[in-house]
């Protein structure tokens, strides 16, 4: 092979990789928002205490930490996507190497 077709070998290669880190990174979203909402509620915990002494409406406060578990499950389908297209092109890829070895 020449070498302008191994780097462009292993750029593709790289990019795949990227493109699967990124993949689970996305699938991963529930989690993200989960950690987010965990974290948010923690904070929110003693100034909803107080409000609610003091008779403040806390529902539409209470909704906002759900907001990000639930975007992180919209981003969850993409993710996975991304990650079966990714793991599918580096078995094809090597697949094709243990071909063109034998």
């Amino acid at each position: 092979m020449k070498r302008e077709e191994l780097r462009s070998e292993e750029s593709r290669h790289k990019s795949l990789i990227v493109g699967l880190i990124a993949g689970i990174v996305l699938a991963l979203g529930p989690l993200w928002g989960a950690i987010v909402a965990v974290l948010g509620m923690s904070q929110d915990y003693f100034r909803l205490k107080a409000e609610i002494a003091a008779g403040v409406d806390v529902v539409r406060e209470v909704a906002m930490p759900i907001l990000p578990i639930a975007v992180g499950f919209v981003i969850c389908p993409i993710g996975i996507s991304i990650v079966v297209i990714n793991v599918l092109q580096l078995s094809d890829k090597i697949r094709g190497a243990r071909r063109k070895e034998s």
